[in-house]
């Protein structure tokens, strides 16, 4: 055995067994992850066959035991810490296979937006897998549009104080729509079984209108908007 998940990942199965899969890159015999203090705790697989007096002979613990015993012959063993000399001897001891830090795994999960399922440009673009990275937490979005309108999907969206471009016009809040639906596209709130998701749910958005409620406007109000 190559990789392994950690026995106390909170995950759900076929989350575990993708995560498992995605871990499972082959590596060669002996393959260890530099000792870095407090990285913690370490996975030690040896080579089938490996007898668990050999294993604790090996990382110089006479009470350790199996991960997972399944069989008599896997033996991979947790440990919660160790020094740079037990790294050290267990990475050249001659039937090593793996010594590596042992990494949480945890569900994704999918929001419950019941259109969700109809956004197939989410899907087109990434949308999951970005959302492993960030969900735009500390971004701020101007959005020069026909001003953002308070809907309940957008209940929970940071909003600042909008500006209105508009001449005669000092109100940013939407009376169109388009605006108030570009800024539910970016910033939508997501998994509040409302509506649909949003691309980048934790952003914070500032709503420039530069378009009027007809959804028409003037380019030097949009120049004063992008200006702003």
């Amino acid at each position: 055995m190559r990789r392994h998940c950690s026995r106390n990942a909170p995950v759900i199965v076929a989350a575990l067994l993708a995560g498992c899969a995605l871990a499972d890159t082959p590596s060669a015999p002996g393959a260890t992850t530099e000792f870095l203090p407090g990285s913690g705790p370490w996975v030690v697989d040896f080579e089938d066959g490996t007898s668990l007096a050999t294993a604790r002979a090996a990382i110089q613990d006479d009470t350790a035991d199996w991960f997972h015993p399944r069989a008599a012959d896997d033996a991979i063993i947790v440990l919660e810490d160790m020094t740079p000399t037990q790294h050290a001897q267990i990475a050249a001891h001659p039937a090593l296979e793996v010594l590596e830090p042992s990494l949480p795994y945890q569900a994704l999960g999918y929001p419950n937006d019941p259109m969700r399922s109809h956004q197939w440009n989410f899907d087109r673009v990434g949308v999951d897998q970005g959302w492993r990275l960030s969900r735009g937490s500390g971004v701020v979005v101007a959005i020069i549009d026909t001003g953002v309108a308070p809907v309940a999907d957008l209940e929970g969206t940071a909003l600042l104080e909008g500006v209105s471009f508009v001449r005669g016009e000092s109100s940013a809040v939407d009376e169109n729509g388009h605006g108030t639906h570009v800024a539910g596209t970016i910033a939508q709130a997501t998994h509040n079984g409302i509506g649909v998701a949003g691309i980048a749910p934790e952003v914070t958005i500032l709503p420039l209108k530069a378009l009027s409620a007809s959804g028409n406007g003037q380019s030097e109000w949009v120049a004063a908007a992008i200006d702003e």
